[in-house]
C-alpha cells in the first residue's frame, strides 16, 4: 500500500486553480528530501498517484512529494519556486535536499527548470523515458502525427462528445468498458482515460500541446545536459515509443564519459 495524497488547489503567481497531489511526511516530522515531480503528457496528475503513493512509502515518510497538473514550463518553475517558499522554511531550504523526477515530456521541462534555475538546490533529477529531442520522428510521434491534424482530431473530439455521455447515461461503467476496447489501458490507468482525458476540451487541448512539442522539442539541449552531468540519471526502456533505445545510443555517444 502506498502514501494517499492530499488533493489540493494552489494560486501560484497568475496560475489559479493549480491541481497538486501532495505526499508529505506526517507531523511532526520534517522531511530530509523534497522531491518535485513533472509529469508527461496529458499532464493528468491521476495517472501517477498510486506510483508516487508507493515511492513515497518506500521512503518510510522521510520526504515530502508533489506533483502538478500540465500548464506550461513557467508554470512549473513557478510551482517549484512556490513550493520551496510556501512549505519551508529557510533554514529548511538549506538542509533538505530537493530532487526532481520526470517522466517522458516532463524531462525536457527539467531541462529547461535546471537552466532557467542554475543556482537552485536540486541535488539531482531522475528521468523516466525521457524525450528530449526530436519527439515527432519517434515511433509514437510518427503513429500519431494524423490524429492532431484537422480533420481527424475533430472528428475524434466530435465522436467522443456524442458517445461518452449516451454510454454514460445508461451505465457510468459502459463508458469506461468502451474506451478499454481501444486503449491498452486496465485498472486505475482505464479510470483515468475515460472520466479525465477524453473529453471534447481536454481532447482539442492535447492536441494543441501535441503540436507545440512537435515543433518546439527538436535539437538536444548539450549544453544544459554538459552542465548538469552530475545530477542527470535518465532511465530507458526498451519498448517506449516516446523514448526509443537508439535517442539513448544518441545521448551516450555524446556523453560517452557518464
Amino acid at each position: 500500500m502506498g502514501t494517499v495524497p492530499e488533493v489540493e488547489s494552489w494560486n501560484v503567481q497568475g496560475y489559479s486553480g493549480t491541481h497538486a497531489l501532495c505526499y508529505r511526511a506526517p507531523a511532526p516530522t520534517r522531511p530530509k528530501l523534497v522531491l518535485f515531480f513533472i509529469l508527461g503528457n496529458p499532464g493528468t496528475p491521476e495517472y501517477y498517484d498510486v506510483f508516487l503513493g508507493r515511492i513515497h512509502a518506500q521512503c518510510k515518510s522521510q520526504m515530502d512529494l508533489y506533483t502538478v497538473a500540465h500548464k506550461q514550463i513557467a508554470h512549473k518553475m513557478a510551482c517549484m519556486d512556490y513550493i520551496v517558499n510556501t512549505f519551508y522554511t529557510a533554514e529548511e531550504q538549506d538542509a533538505v535536499d530537493f530532487v526532481l523526477m520526470a517522466h517522458s515530456l516532463g524531462s525536457y521541462i527539467t531541462l529547461n527548470i535546471l537552466k532557467e534555475r542554475p543556482h537552485a538546490n536540486i541535488t539531482r533529477c531522475f528521468l523516466l523515458f525521457p524525450t528530449l529531442h526530436k519527439i515527432g520522428s519517434t515511433p509514437n510521434g510518427v503513429a500519431m502525427t494524423p490524429l492532431v491534424f484537422p480533420p481527424l482530431r475533430h472528428l475524434l473530439a466530435s465522436f467522443i462528445a456524442v458517445t461518452r455521455p449516451t454510454l454514460s447515461f445508461i451505465s457510468p461503467q459502459l463508458w469506461q468498458q468502451f474506451v478499454g476496447l481501444f486503449v491498452p489501458h486496465r485498472g486505475r490507468d482505464l479510470e483515468v482515460t475515460a472520466n479525465h482525458v477524453l473529453t471534447y476540451p481536454y481532447m482539442n487541448l492535447l492536441c494543441n500541446k501535441q503540436l507545440w512539442n512537435w515543433a518546439e522539442i527538436v535539437e538536444l539541449d548539450t549544453e544544459t545536459i554538459k552542465n548538469n552531468a552530475e545530477k542527470l540519471v535518465l532511465y530507458y526502456g526498451t519498448t517506449d515509443g516516446w523514448a526509443p533505445l537508439s535517442y539513448h545510443d544518441e545521448i551516450r555517444s555524446k556523453f560517452p564519459e557518464r
